[in-house]
């Protein structure tokens, strides 16, 4: 179930500290999200909330794959890897960010960004 892939995540923090991919999903109950994030949707109604912030402990974090995962609102630190290369992300739920939050990712080489709901920002403002 999810609540044991969320603690194995938890567990390999310690164990995997050098894990280089990780992908976030959609759980299997739609009752179960990641805690919410700044400015969230406070429509959503969940029973049981996971902290995402786990994830923040793997540095060396190269590829990382958002897919219909269960977000609600801003996460700064998903965009804090200096290591990251490669970012996909497909259809998350209420993930809101800025494309100048991908100032925190200096070694990012490949965006895939599969929606549009929660981006803001000016692509114009991209350094590259």
């Amino acid at each position: 179930n999810s609540e044991n892939r969320y603690n194995a995540m938890e567990a390999m923090t310690r164990a995997l500290p050098n894990l280089q991919k990780i992908t976030l999903r959609k759980l299997e109950s739609t009752q179960i999200r990641y805690l919410d994030g700044e400015d969230a949707d406070d429509d959503l109604q969940i029973d049981e909330d996971l902290d995402i912030n786990v994830i923040s402990r793997f540095t060396k974090l190269s590829y990382l794959e958002i897919h219909n995962a269960p977000l609600n609102g801003i996460y700064p630190m998903l965009f804090h890897f200096r290591h990251l290369e490669m970012l996909d992300i497909y259809s998350p739920q209420a993930l809101k960010w800025d494309l100048e939050m991908l100032a925190g990712l200096p070694n990012l080489k490949i965006l895939v960004c599969n929606f549009h709901g929660g981006l803001s920002g000016d692509i114009k403002n991209l350094e590259i």
